[in-house]
């Protein structure tokens, strides 16, 4: 396993859906486990149609 201790972790999610879906997504499926140590995730929501962000969330664990 890398050594991550030095570095900053940020986990990050894409959807057509929601922001929180994202964050959902990474907190069940628990990625942010291995790393055993403050982590940033970030969920964010895309339009396919305007292929554009819009709208995000960050949270820090």
């Amino acid at each position: 396993m890398k050594n991550y201790k030095n570095h900053d972790i940020y986990i990050i999610e894409l959807k057509k859906d929601k922001p929180e879906k994202s964050i959902q997504q990474i907190k069940e499926k628990e990625y942010s486990e291995k790393y055993k140590k403050s982590t940033t995730i970030i969920g964010i929501e895309i339009d396919t149609t305007k292929r554009n962000i819009t709208n995000y969330i960050i949270e820090k664990l």
